[in-house]
């Protein structure tokens, strides 16, 4: 059981995948920003979650290689049955793990309810993160596959079972 999730920041993706792994302890959470905020910890002496450098960090080394972070996580996922990638952002993201069998889960969330649990996760630097709902990597928005029929749940309107039960049921399919 292979599953990417999708949606733009504070829609409950990490949520989602955390709850996920607790209630199925065979999977296992991958994420293509987890070697980027590595980098950043590393080189830039990242302390608190910096969303301008993570951004820049990201989109420079995808001006390298587009696939950096794709070959990066789908190489960890080699050989394992129950992978969640938590971070789904970008068209070549979800077409390589579209084609190498992920189920795709898309969290919509109101702007309104995004804010509120923003400033609620962030609160020492929470403007940062506002300031960056522009960027391109919280579109959210998708070119799907024929082939692909993704999971849509807004986050800030269903009750965690009612989500759990919609991805169960998606996923068994």
């Amino acid at each position: 059981m292979k599953i990417a999730i999708t949606g733009k920041m504070c829609s409950g993706k990490s949520s989602l995948a955390n709850i996920l792994l607790e209630s199925d302890s065979r999977f296992q959470i991958y994420s293509f920003g987890k070697k980027v905020k590595d980098v950043a910890k590393d080189l830039f002496n990242m302390k608190e979650k910096d969303r301008s450098l993570l951004t820049s960090i990201g989109t420079k080394m995808r001006e390298i290689d587009s696939d950096v972070w794709i070959n990066y996580v789908l190489k960890q996922c080699e050989g394992k049955t129950h992978c969640i990638v938590d971070d789904l952002r970008y068209q070549n993201e979800y077409e390589s793990l579209s084609k190498s069998g992920f189920k795709i889960i898309q969290l919509k969330v109101d702007p309104i309810i995004q804010e509120e649990r923003i400033k609620l996760v962030y609160p020492q630097n929470y403007q940062d993160h506002l300031d960056n709902r522009d960027h391109i990597s919280e579109k959210n928005e998708f070119k799907w596959f024929e082939k692909d029929n993704p999971l849509i749940i807004d986050s800030g309107k269903e009750s965690i079972e009612s989500i759990l039960d919609k991805v169960y049921s998606f996923v068994k399919n």
